[in-house]
């Protein structure tokens, strides 16, 4: 399956407010403000998903840098073992058509198993951060 095109996405729900999907693990959310900028919303996600996703990798490595500073140990033992890089995964993002934005939610990956997961720290499950795309491209903390 070619995870950039948003026409692969399965519809899960259709809201009064948003519509959702799921791609391969990721869900996907798509905002509008009223039933009828549906078509407008879902045609916006469309045209933006490919940059959407392929922003995912600098959404992730922004969300290690904002945990990083909350448990630098955690980190730090992680960097160590060269699993760091694996423990994050995006779990959802939801693509906000009259911002022009896309919100992701980075948690744990448990698609990841590590070698070493008997002498390490293991990702807490109730930590996740929210990361911004900006209608310019630019990822950062969510605002």
């Amino acid at each position: 399956m070619d995870h950039h095109e948003f026409r692969h996405a399965s519809l899960l729900g259709a809201y009064d407010n948003h519509d959702e999907y799921q791609l391969g693990t990721t869900l996907i959310w798509v905002d509008f403000e009223n039933i009828a900028q549906r078509h407008a919303a879902t045609e916006f996600a469309h045209q933006e998903f490919p940059a959407v996703w392929a922003a995912i990798p600098a959404a992730i490595a922004e969300a290690r840098r904002i945990l990083r500073s909350q448990a630098p140990e955690f980190w730090r033992s992680h960097e160590e073992a060269g699993t760091s890089e694996e423990l994050l995964a995006v779990w959802g993002i939801r693509i906000n058509p009259t911002a022009r934005n896309a919100t992701y939610h980075v948690s744990t990956n448990y698609d990841f198993e590590s070698p070493y997961e008997e002498q390490l720290p293991s990702f807490p499950d109730d930590v996740c951060v929210f990361v911004q795309r900006g209608h310019d491209g630019v990822i950062g903390p969510r605002s």
